[in-house]
């Protein structure tokens, strides 16, 4: 009974100096600077029309409208203006201390994602601590003729990857193959659609799945 005892205020005390909570404490405590459009009123007062059942839309800096479309303990979406997207979700180490993944997209149709990490008390978590992402060239179908690669490189001007956060890990897609022009739409074939797929291992996002 006393090792229980001990077990349960050992853990009590990892989990509180730690800064363990929820995505409702978190999205409160928020400093400007992550989200600059958003004040913490416009944060109260999203939180607050959530737990009334109403649109949770308010009027940002820009005087635009931002929308917190969903939040859950672990995860959030937030509509920030017509063209962004900000997706946060919680990961945990093996130690269950938290890490907080902040996802920045931007785009219609063609997506390009800005990822960034923090602790639970949104210090700046190192990324190469954490992940090594892949570049354009891991999209690209293997046994690909190096002309033809040099080829793709020339004429896929614009090369989005869209980030996208879920349970137990990171999904990265790329989004640029619409922009190929009429010419080079042969090519697409080439370009690998499907998502690569980074799981969370309490430690690092490791690529699990390859797209093929």
């Amino acid at each position: 009974m006393k090792k229980y005892f001990l077990a349960l205020t050992a853990l009590f005390v990892t989990l509180n100096s730690s800064g363990a909570t929820d995505m409702r404490t978190l999205f409160k405590e928020m400093p400007d600077s992550i989200l600059p459009l958003l004040t913490q009123s416009n944060r109260l007062d999203m939180l607050d029309f959530v737990e009334s059942r109403m649109k949770a839309v308010v009027r940002n800096r820009l005087d635009g409208e931002s929308e917190l479309v969903s939040i859950s303990d672990c995860s959030l979406q937030l509509k920030y203006t017509t063209l962004t997207d900000i997706a946060i979700r919680l990961y945990y180490y093996r130690d269950m201390v938290p890490l907080i993944c902040v996802v920045h997209s931007v785009g219609d149709g063609l997506r390009d994602s800005r990822i960034s990490f923090f602790d639970s008390h949104w210090n700046p978590v190192d990324e190469s601590r954490l992940i090594s992402k892949p570049v354009f060239e891991d999209f690209i179908a293997k046994g690909l003729p190096k002309d033809t690669l040099s080829i793709l490189g020339e004429v896929s001007e614009v090369r989005g990857i869209s980030i996208v956060p879920v349970e137990g890990g990171l999904e990265f897609i790329y989004s640029g193959n619409e922009y190929l022009s009429r010419e080079n739409e042969k090519l697409k074939k080439y370009i690998i659609e499907t998502p690569l797929i980074y799981s969370w291992n309490g430690r690092r996002f490791v690529l699990s799945k390859k797209a093929r």
